[in-house]
């Protein structure tokens, strides 16, 4: 929704990394465009002109049910980020927090994911 102390170091990490050649998984989806692509991600959000970023305006246009999840580790926001969309957003809206899980719940914590989005789906029926 925003851009955080926590975003902006996270994203140095990720570039020091990524320099250190740690992203190679990253060449399987994108190719010979991969290191253009991760540059212009992680030079826009290292910019000062990008620190003002947000688009918390847009949530109260938003009536679908959302079920905003967030790893309690992930590097790049804060909880802060998902309770802005619970309470901002306009329609029916849940958090959950997904324990020893980054930047990727869904990737790092699947049958967690699974279950936490089964139980919303079912009370939204």
């Amino acid at each position: 929704m925003f851009v955080e102390t926590e975003t902006i170091n996270g994203i140095r990490e990720a570039d020091e990394a990524f320099g250190q050649g740690k992203f190679g998984a990253l060449y399987k989806y994108h190719g010979e465009k991969t290191r253009t692509l991760f540059k212009a991600w992680s030079k826009t959000w290292l910019s000062k002109w990008f620190r003002h970023w947000n688009i918390e305006y847009l949530l109260p246009s938003i009536t679908c049910p959302i079920l905003a999840t967030q790893g309690m580790d992930d590097q790049y926001g804060t909880e802060h980020q998902i309770n802005t969309i619970v309470a901002q957003s306009s329609g029916r809206c849940e958090s959950r927090l997904v324990e020893n899980c980054g930047h990727a719940p869904h990737r790092e914590r699947p049958d967690k994911m699974i279950e936490i989005i089964s139980r919303f789906i079912g009370k939204i029926k």
